[in-house]
């Protein structure tokens, strides 16, 4: 009886020890998570400078090496202008160029295209609009002004050679439906047939009518005539290629006295085949 009473007080002081034994296990866990206690050494901290620049070196390395650089933009001179990409002037230069000054308005490279048939109309109704017969292209790097001289004819005979107080407006192309057909074949040939070919279209000029176009002599005394048989045929036949109804121009009653004086055998072989 003795005996079974030592078991059973036994049994009841292991069971009051359990909740002891178990805080302790979880004080444990606890202090072993959260760090060395109080009374334990730990290493030297980093110094300032040391972790100052160990920051520092961390946001260095989430720059980027070397940021992209932006696009280049690229296009026509009336559309880049109507864009805002560019600002333009033109000037007169002569009776063969127009002087174009350009400034990039955007943070980037801009490559500028002048193509053949850029109209540029004159401020003053005294003075000869003219037409890029040649593709002029610029390249702007900064927003500094810079200046290109674009190869043009005259596209208003009997009116004043532009000279360099005379500006122009800048439009996409030539009113005339025929100027628009035949600037894309301009740049093939050399200045004298390029502006026989616009005078015809654009003044229905006859072979004498073309004579107005004169070289000066040293003397500044009368001059040599530009535009003769050879050139004003070739511009017979590029309106021909361009598509424009030759046999509708004034010059085409000419073609007879401009087949006598064609020195270029092929040349007069062509006119001599036009019925």
């Amino acid at each position: 009886m003795q005996a079974k009473r030592n078991l059973l007080r036994a049994a009841a002081t292991k069971k009051s020890l359990w909740p002891a034994a178990l805080a302790l296990v979880v004080l444990l866990l606890v202090t072993a998570a959260c760090g060395p206690s109080a009374g334990e050494k730990t290493g030297p901290a980093a110094p300032p400078e040391q972790a100052k620049s160990a920051s520092g070196n961390a946001a260095e390395s989430l720059k980027p090496e070397n940021p992209p650089e932006p696009e280049p933009v690229s296009g026509e001179l009336v559309a880049l202008i109507a864009d805002k990409v560019v600002k333009a002037e033109a000037a007169g230069d002569s009776i063969e160029f127009v002087e174009v000054r350009l400034r990039s308005l955007v943070d980037r490279t801009v490559e500028v295209k002048i193509p053949p048939g850029t109209f540029f109309v004159a401020s003053s109704s005294s003075v000869q609009n003219m037409v890029a017969t040649e593709e002029t292209t610029v390249t702007l790097q900064d927003d500094d002004w810079h200046s290109a001289r674009v190869p043009a004819a005259c596209a208003n005979m009997r009116r004043d050679i532009p000279g360099e107080g005379d500006s122009f407006q800048i439009k996409p192309s030539p009113a005339k439906k025929d100027l628009e057909k035949l600037a894309p074949f301009l740049a093939q040939e050399d200045y004298p047939v390029r502006q026989a070919a616009v005078w015809i279209v654009t003044d229905n000029a006859d072979y004498d009518d073309l004579g107005i176009l004169v070289e000066s002599s040293l003397q500044g005394l009368g001059g040599t005539r530009v535009i003769n048989e050879d050139e004003a045929a070739r511009a017979m036949r590029l309106l021909s290629e361009a598509g424009i109804n030759v046999k509708s121009k004034r010059i085409w009653q000419d073609r007879q006295k401009i087949l006598r004086g064609v020195k270029d055998p092929d040349l007069k072989a062509w006119l001599a085949g036009q019925r």
